[in-house]
């Protein structure tokens, strides 16, 4: 996506949590169902219920869009705090080098976000080798040796 060319995000998070979490925040909005849940008030009814625009609550898919842009807001504002103290206090630069990312992930973070099929398959092989019994008998020792 545009906005995110250049985050490097080696392990998905802005798309896991951040795309996924919005998507059903506001799925809630149109999906919630108040037979659902039911908030228990005084004796045995419900003080309130939420519903969504399916289920004849249209503006809770506004509540929800609202929630949203405020966490979206909040976040990119602490973000940018922490990134001004990072850059500005502590002196340290927020960006490698570009001869320094170049050499990939595992250099840079230990770890490969997409890791190649031929170094899959080598541990799946390695692992299978280990989780599977041997045939060879063990050879005992016995008192008459």
């Amino acid at each position: 996506m545009w906005p995110f060319k250049k985050v490097d995000d080696a392990l998905g998070v802005v798309y896991t949590h951040g795309i996924a979490g919005l998507l059903g925040g506001l799925l809630v909005g149109l999906l919630a169902d108040p037979k659902m849940i039911m908030y228990i008030g005084l004796g045995n009814t419900a003080s309130f219920s939420g519903a969504g625009a399916f289920y004849g609550h249209p503006h809770q898919l506004l509540v929800q869009f609202e929630a949203a842009l405020t966490i979206i807001i909040w976040d990119a504002i602490v973000t940018a705090v922490i990134l001004y103290v990072i850059k500005y206090v502590f002196r340290m630069k927020l960006r490698l080098p570009d001869e320094v990312l170049e050499v990939g992930d595992i250099a840079v973070h230990g770890e490969e976000a997409y890791p190649a099929e031929e170094s899959l398959s080598h541990l799946s092989s390695t692992a299978q080798a280990e989780a599977s019994p041997t045939t060879e008998e063990p050879v005992s020792a016995t008192a008459d040796d």
